[in-house]
């Protein structure tokens, strides 16, 4: 409580101390804001019958992990107009929104996700805390069930996703 109560009172310091720096800060961060692309997608990568990709949306703070059935159709990506709404590929099915999932939390860090050999189930690590204290789940595909299996303090997992 008292670390808190301290960095509270220098956060509220340094606005008051940088306040007459406020139009440039603003200025600089539109300036930045204005050269990202919000809306985007990583390269599909093929994984047995499935193509895998990541997503991001135009104003969510979080991506989601999307798969598509794997065709000659869904080899490339040629037809996508750039919109939220416009699947990547043909059959796009998102199986797991991190928005979703930090819904009504302050924080959510996703560790690892990999998918089962059948591609039924998701495993998956998330982070609520900001702790490292990552809970394992398992989602499942058909039911739509989500399993909290255990809380590990071991990082999540991070360092690759199975569909990247």
């Amino acid at each position: 409580h008292e670390i808190l109560h301290h960095l509270t009172a220098e956060n509220e310091y340094t606005q008051n101390y940088t306040s007459h720096l406020k139009g440039l800060r603003d200025t600089l961060y539109e300036e930045l804001v204005s050269s990202l692309v919000e809306t985007d997608y990583s390269m599909p990568r093929p994984k047995g019958e499935w193509m895998y990709y990541k997503r991001t949306f135009e104003g969510r703070s979080y991506g989601s992990y999307c798969r598509a059935p794997r065709s000659t159709d869904t080899e490339e990506v040629n037809d996508w107009d750039g919109s939220k709404d416009s699947p990547i590929l043909p059959g796009e099915e998102v199986y797991l929104d991190v928005n979703e999932l930090a819904a009504n939390r302050t924080y959510c860090s996703v560790g690892s996700v990999s998918m089962s050999p059948s591609r039924e189930l998701v495993a998956y690590t998330v982070d609520y805390s900001g702790n490292e204290v990552y809970e394992l789940h398992i989602r499942n595909f058909t039911s739509g069930e989500d399993v909290v299996l255990k809380k590990t303090a071991t990082g999540g997992g991070r360092g690759g996703d199975d569909n990247d």
